[in-house]
């Protein structure tokens, strides 16, 4: 009777033994839990004919059906540090950053015009094809060295005296006519001149100042006034 109580236990553990086994064996056979915990890009959750891939949206990392494309992210609206060439407008020029110079052909001699008006002094050039003026407080007359120049002055209102005492030139400058007057420079720099004929209170502030440069740079200066 002892004996029979200690192989009781024994005897009901191996019968239930058979269906422990079976019931793993069922639960192998079915499909893993659908979804779970999304931990890994690409990895894959299967559950009869659904199948589900991990995908990274944003910072976060959700299930998507195989063959249904993860929804596209939106871009950061905010300016990217760096940005190329075609997503920035090339800066617009300044005014007068860039300075187009005419091409003007040298000449046997050269022509001037000089006017003088109360109380300055403007300068135009028949080689650049067109007026030039230069005016003023203390305008420039450009004249190449060595080249023949005929000036041609004339006034606008009263009478002025045209003087470039380094040259010893002076003539006057008539309301109504044009005088003329030849010269050739022969040394480079620069020299004043002024109206050496009583014209007004603003008389003694008519000055100007004659530079003579090279026929090269005689050239590209009125060229650069012909362009502007």
């Amino acid at each position: 009777m002892g004996v029979m109580k200690r192989l009781l236990p024994l005897a009901l553990l191996l019968a239930m033994l058979p269906l422990s086994t079976a019931d793993a064996a069922s639960r192998a056979a079915k499909p893993p839990a659908l979804g779970g915990v999304c931990s890994k890009v690409n990895a894959v959750s299967k559950s009869g004919a659904v199948s589900l891939v991990c995908h990274k949206v944003g910072k976060k990392l959700i299930w998507q059906k195989v063959g249904v494309s993860a929804p596209k992210t939106t871009p950061s609206s905010s300016p990217s540090s760096t940005q190329s060439p075609s997503q920035t407008p090339a800066p617009s020029p300044k005014p007068g950053a860039t300075v187009t110079i005419s091409a003007i052909s040298p000449a046997s001699s050269y022509e001037i015009n000089v006017n003088a008006k109360q109380f300055s002094w403007s300068f135009s050039y028949a080689v650049a094809g067109e007026k030039s003026p230069r005016l003023g407080t203390e305008p420039t007359l450009y004249l190449p060295v060595g080249k023949p120049v005929q000036l041609n002055i004339s006034s606008t209102d009263t009478s002025h005296g045209f003087w470039i005492p380094a040259f010893s030139l002076d003539k006057e400058a008539a309301a109504g006519t044009i005088a003329h007057l030849n010269i050739t420079a022969d040394k480079v720099g620069k020299f004043p001149g002024a109206c050496n004929i009583q014209c007004g209170r603003g008389h003694p502030g008519m000055t100007f100042t004659a530079e003579v440069v090279s026929e090269t740079d005689y050239l590209k200066i009125i060229g650069g006034l012909k362009a502007n």
